[in-house]
């Protein structure tokens, strides 16, 4: 996709708000692992949507080709319960229905959060693609508690999660990066924490 690095293409488009709702989340249990990848308008509307349930590949197994085992899920649906004051999960669930018409349910629980500004993501100096010069090295430190969640350079994360799905537990990444409104969610303003 278009990433706002570097000079832009000038266009015809009316300007707007940015706006975006994505969420990742690959998830591996014993057996299988599943994946989630959405991109949604601000009214909820989905302009990528894919889920995913995919066998575990057994030793010395192809890593290419078809692969029978993979099942396209659909009618995906998901709740998220936010950090007060941050548009980061504290907890979440992905509701999906597999290909034999069974019901699957995730819920997922953030152990730890990654800011993604840390290598390169939403980053004010070091964004991807930006040149710094021949052999530029950078950095930063500063406290996680003294953080403001609702930094706009901040609010891409990635929180490694603890995963359930019925009897099964695995471990997974939820990824998010909020921004604008998004009714479905509670959000609204730019980086404003939620409504509900």
């Amino acid at each position: 996709g278009q990433r706002g690095v570097g000079m832009q293409v000038p266009t015809n488009f009316e300007p707007q708000a940015p706006q975006l709702f994505w969420m990742w989340a690959p998830i591996h249990f014993d057996r299988w692992c599943t994946h989630l990848a959405l991109f949604e308008y601000a009214d909820g509307r989905r302009w990528l949507e894919e889920g995913l349930i995919v066998p575990v590949l057994e030793d010395g197994g192809a890593t290419w080709g078809r692969d029978p085992g993979l099942d396209h899920l659909g009618d995906i649906r998901y709740e998220i319960a936010w950090q007060p004051g941050t548009r980061v999960a504290r907890a979440a669930s992905l509701d999906f229905v597999s290909s034999t018409r069974k019901a699957v349910r995730i819920e997922l629980e953030p152990l730890h959060t990654f800011r993604m500004r840390g290598i390169g993501y939403t980053h004010p100096e070091w964004g991807h693609g930006s040149l710094h010069g021949e052999l530029a090295v950078g950095g930063e430190e500063f406290a996680v508690a003294d953080f403001d969640p609702l930094d706009p350079t901040g609010i891409h994360v990635q929180s490694v999660c603890r995963a359930r799905m019925g009897e099964d537990t695995g471990i997974g990444v939820l990824e998010q990066l909020c921004f604008g409104d998004h009714e479905p969610t509670g959000l609204t303003g730019f980086v404003d924490p939620p409504i509900r």
